[in-house]
């Protein structure tokens, strides 16, 4: 498996907030790199899990990457593709309440314990 984790020093949390705001909506990788988000500020999360989001979070917010983020839709196919291979090695991890919080965001959803 390649290693992301260089990545990881170009995450930049507001950044990648105001992707999730402009663009999230396109990417069909979305939920799940939400719920990896949020696997990630779990403080339960074992380190090696929050390392490989982290650098996956970091390869996606970073505009200059194998294919530039500049190009509409396509500059995020290198992108998904990270999403795709991180989620694939620690998706066990993710827990049903980080599912719940991502579709939260994404306004699919309710907070646990509201009606």
């Amino acid at each position: 498996m390649l290693d992301y984790s260089n990545y990881s020093n170009h995450y930049d949390e507001s950044q990648f907030w105001k992707l999730v705001r402009t663009i999230g909506n396109k990417l069909p990788f979305i939920r799940n790199m939400l719920a990896m988000f949020f696997c990630m500020k779990d403080p339960s999360t074992p380190v090696w899990v929050k390392g490989m989001i982290l650098g996956a979070l970091g390869y996606f917010v970073l505009p200059i990457d194998l294919i530039p983020d500049f190009a509409p839709i396509v500059g995020y196919i290198d992108d998904a593709g990270v999403i795709a291979v991180v989620f694939a090695t620690i998706h066990l991890q993710i827990k049903e309440e980080h599912w719940v919080e991502a579709d939260i965001a994404l306004g699919r959803g309710h907070a646990v314990g509201n009606s």
